[in-house]
């Protein structure tokens, strides 16, 4: 359950904790990665050390900090290959091995310092012991997977997909913004269908998305930058669901 948490801590601090101002400022010197890396520890400290008992705090301590020391080695490894080509047609890869190096980092980090869950003497498991499963953090985990993370990373592919240049147009930056809520919500719905079972009406939520595009579609530009974005959405959503159901049978 220790390692649930600390991904939850990561996925908080990496994308609803991590400004525009970060993201553009981690190309341009290291005091922005250090900025970032300070807050993952702090997100990490506190999410963490909310649960667990006072005991670990000091292993939890060193655990943090060598966690965040090798994310912003990571990071600036990452930014340094993609300073060179932004427009890099490996993005989508390098966000993927990325973020799949943080969280071998992360289980490696909690096993080597061997942190543990205090089922008694944690703040928040004394008071929500009914609501701190393993069950409920991994669907946690799986919300906030398919909100931010999974945006970034359909923005990544569209970024290699499309080539068109960005004309900066507030009508075309408008309706971006538009279908970014419209993945999110289509992958959240997925996510809650999945969980109940009823994965025929996953169908019904992608034909509504798709009438409601259906005068688009005429465009065959657009209609294959809708087909990559639902079909990644709808990947990621069920490989959510999935994550949550083997966790359930692991349990």
């Amino acid at each position: 359950m220790i390692n649930m948490i600390l991904l939850i801590s990561h996925i908080l601090a990496d994308f609803y904790f991590q400004t525009n101002q970060i993201v553009k400022g981690k190309y341009k010197g290291v005091r922005w990665i250090f900025i970032h890396c300070m807050i993952h520890f702090g997100v990490m400290l506190i999410v963490t050390g909310s649960v667990i008992d006072s005991g670990e705090y000091r292993r939890l301590l060193f655990a943090c900090v060598s966690i965040c020391v090798v994310h912003g080695v990571i990071d600036s490894i990452k930014c340094k290959i993609l300073k060179r080509d932004q427009n890099s047609k490996y993005r989508p890869m390098l966000f993927l091995l990325d973020q799949a190096l943080h969280v071998i980092t992360i289980l490696i980090g909690s096993t080597v310092f061997d942190l543990k869950l205090d089922e008694n003497n944690g703040i928040l498991q004394s008071v929500f012991s009914f609501a701190l499963t393993q069950e409920v953090l991994v669907i946690l985990l799986a919300v906030l997977i398919c909100w931010r993370p999974a945006s970034y990373f359909v923005a990544e592919v569209f970024s290699v997909v499309s080539r068109k240049s960005q004309n900066g147009d507030s009508t075309e930056d408008n309706e971006i913004r538009i279908g970014s809520w419209i993945g999110i919500l289509e992958r959240e719905i997925i996510l809650l269908l999945g969980l109940m079972h009823q994965f025929g009406a996953i169908g019904l939520v992608l034909a509504a998305k798709s009438l409601a595009r259906y005068k688009q579609l005429e465009d065959k530009e657009f209609a294959e930058r809708y087909l990559v974005g639902t079909l990644i959405s709808t990947l990621v959503a069920i490989l959510a669901v999935v994550m949550c159901q083997y966790f359930k049978v692991a349990n």
